[in-house]
């Protein structure tokens, strides 16, 4: 989230694994100015579509921006921010969550389809 806004991406969906290692690439626009980049909140959430009824079962998080948390998040989001429009790539552990953030859960294609 940004400046109120916010988006969503999707990735592929992993089916029938319970050792899931998910390798996505997810890219962002954003505001480039230092009081927006302070001020962007990006969450990374794995969902489990099919562990319960309601097919949303949050699995875990990482955070980027303002409530990055490990070392690897806030390096990331470091580098990114420091070195505008030059990629970096990150490898982040979830982490489990007491409350599921506010998103949206949509069905994607998996690699089977």
């Amino acid at each position: 989230m940004q400046g109120g806004s916010s988006q969503v991406k999707q990735s592929r969906v992993l089916k029938n694994t319970c050792t899931a290692v998910y390798k996505e690439a997810v890219m962002f626009l954003i505001k480039t100015s230092q009081e927006a980049l302070s001020d962007t909140s990006i969450i990374l959430s794995v969902h489990d579509l099919s562990r319960t009824v309601t097919g949303d079962d949050l699995i875990g998080l990482a955070y980027l921006g303002k409530n990055a948390q490990d070392k690897s998040e806030i390096e990331q989001w470091k580098n990114t921010s420091e070195h505008l429009g030059k990629e970096y790539k990150g490898v982040h552990h979830l982490k489990p969550t007491p409350r599921a953030p506010d998103v949206q859960v949509e069905h994607a294609p998996s690699d089977s389809e």
